[in-house]
Parts: C-alpha cells; structure tokens; sequence
C-alpha cells in the first residue's frame, strides 16, 4: 500500500504530533469509517494568545474555504460544514494559555480557525493569528517568542479501534522540545512582571 494512501487523515503542515497511517486497505477502510462516524479519539494541546473567559466550551460554527482565497479557511453562517471543537484550559502563562482541544468533527484547519474565531489565535500561525497584536508586542521581551514560526499546535491523543481485534487503543505524544520551551518564555516573561498588553 502507498504511504500516501493509508493516511486515514493529515494534520496541516507544522502541527506536530500524532496520526494514523493504515497499513492496508482494509484497515483503511475501517479507520476511515470510525473517524466518519466520530469514534476516532483526537486532543490537541495549543498554546494560544491571551486568557479565556471560560475555562471550557464548545465551538460550534460552519467552516468554509475563504472567498478569493481557498488556501484559507474562514467560519461562515449559512455555507460549508459544521465544525465542532470542544476545548478545556490546561494552564493560564502570562499574557498566552496553553489548551487543550477536543474533535469532534476534523475539518481542515479547524482547531486554529475556531481559537481565531474567539479571539484566541494560536501562537506563531502565520495564517489565522499573523495579525495579532499581542504577537507584535509581547515578542519585544522575548526573541523566541517572536522568531517562533510554526503554529503552537500539537495532536497529543489519539483514541481508537484496532481494525482486527477491535480492542480500543490509546496514545499519547508528549510536548514537543519547542512548544515546552515556548511555555518555558511566557512563564519568565510573566514571573519578571511585565505589564499586561
């Protein structure tokens, strides 16, 4: 079976972490299947810019390629598909939150358009949080941060049914070294007392 055809879903480019490859087509199939109906566990951890009113919610939109630019994904009222991200506050560093979030549907680019949607773009998104203003401001007190170019997204558990024996399994990754020391920034920038942006 061709690599390319066994990924039973993709993570975009620069998100870390886990996925699922089958090494045959019908485990293909199955997989495919359980991710259709949403029996595929999948948690992502973020760290994304500022603190949420709410330590846990549910975002709910229609996400749909953006007019003129179908590289790019934007939430619409009436067009494209439903999008379902639940997400949980892990931890509250400085002026950034590291969170957790939760699939329940898998559209493309859907994690980082619903953070943006709320106000909360991810960390060195160079799509949908680009124009942050705490991005711009927040990495004068630190060259990291500021030279931090990939979106602090990571897939960090992956839940599911073995095609086989259909015995459920799950997987963890743990934090990338540059996600870590990102967290590591935010937490010395906020301990030297900065003023909020």
């Amino acid at each position: 079976l061709d690599v390319r055809l066994g990924i039973v879903h993709r993570l975009d480019k620069d998100t870390s972490g886990l996925m699922v490859i089958a090494k045959n087509e019908e485990a293909h199939s199955f997989l495919s299947e359980l991710l259709s109906n949403r029996k595929v566990k999948r948690e992502y951890l973020a760290v994304v810019w500022g603190t949420l009113s709410s330590q846990q919610g549910t975002i709910e939109t229609n996400i749909a390629p953006k007019r003129g630019n179908k590289e790019m994904m934007c939430v619409t009222k009436t067009t494209g598909k439903l999008a379902i991200t639940h997400y949980s506050v892990e931890k509250v560093i400085g002026q950034a939150s590291l969170v957790k979030c939760t699939l329940e549907t898998g559209r493309t680019h859907q994690i980082r358009v619903h953070m943006s949607h709320i106000g909360h773009s991810i960390v060195g998104d160079q799509v949908y949080g680009k124009n942050s203003s705490k991005s711009t401001k927040y990495a004068k007190n630190s060259s990291f941060i500021r030279n931090f170019n990939r979106q602090a997204l990571h897939a960090y558990t992956l839940g599911l049914y073995h095609p086989k024996s259909n015995k459920y399994m799950e997987f963890v990754s743990d934090l990338p070294q540059d996600i870590k020391t990102l967290i590591g920034e935010f937490e010395n920038i906020s301990k030297k007392g900065l003023p909020d942006f």
